[in-house]
Order: C-alpha cells, then sequence, then structure tokens
C-alpha cells in the first residue's frame, strides 16, 4: 500500500488541463525472492502489480 503523488507543470500556449495535481491510494502485491551473497549483501527480485510490475535490486543487512 502506498501513496502515489504526481504533478505537472503546463507550458503550452493552449488552456491548461483541468487538474495540475493529483494523489491517490494504491495497492499492490508481488511476489520475490532473495539471495544472500554474502552474510549482509543480497539480490532480490519481485513480480507483480501495482507501481512496478518487475522490481530488481541489492538488499542489505544493517
Amino acid at each position: 500500500m502506498g501513496y502515489n503523488i504526481a504533478s505537472v507543470k503546463w507550458q503550452g500556449e493552449e488552456a491548461a488541463p483541468a487538474s495540475a495535481s493529483a494523489g491517490e491510494v494504491i495497492f499492490g502485491g508481488h511476489l520475490g525472492a532473495r539471495y544472500w551473497l554474502a552474510e549482509k549483501i543480497g539480490i532480490f527480485g519481485e513480480l507483480g502489480y501495482g507501481v512496478g510490475l518487475l522490481n530488481l535490486g541489492v538488499a542489505f543487512k544493517l
């Protein structure tokens, strides 16, 4: 669950759009896996829906 914030700055000769900003609560779900390369550093991948369909990254243990 998250909150999406968007805004637009209009730079045109035509009339500005009806709404220059928007925000909404968004929901998403992902399934993924994490693989630890060392004791405190790993990589992960997730598939799902929401803001992104595929997430890849590096994970750190503090």
